[in-house]
């Protein structure tokens, strides 16, 4: 998201063909890295074989980011502070809403995921 009162509206295209295209980019490279840690467990083990997935996946989120064209809307007037503020509550919510979807998630999975024996006591 952009701070408030950031943005040309003549690029609004292109920032939504660029977060559009990051989101599709991140979908291929979790689905290679998660194929390619499979195809390596036979000959690495499983502990091995997910460390080189997750490797792959960050060096290729790497190369696509240095591969999308950079955005800068920030006015060279416009005040740090608000900006600062901006981000922190951009994290923040990201924070608060993954946190939750992740507690609730759990919660939910262990249910489904318990022994019928350990469901029956």
């Amino acid at each position: 998201p952009n701070p408030p009162a950031v943005g040309l509206e003549e690029t609004i295209g292109l920032r939504t063909a660029m977060y559009f295209a990051m989101v599709g980019i991140a979908i291929a490279i979790s689905m290679i890295s998660l194929l390619v840690g499979r195809a390596l467990v036979a000959s690495l083990g499983r502990w091995n074989a997910a460390l080189c997935g997750i490797a792959l996946g960050l060096a290729l989120v790497v190369l696509a980011q240095f591969g999308l064209p950079d955005i800068n809307e920030v006015p060279g007037n416009f005040p740090a502070i608000v900006l600062w503020r901006f981000r922190e509550a951009a994290i923040g919510m990201q924070l608060v809403m993954w946190s939750s979807l992740g507690l609730v998630f759990g919660a939910l999975a262990e249910k489904l995921l318990q022994s019928p024996r350990a469901q029956a006591r």
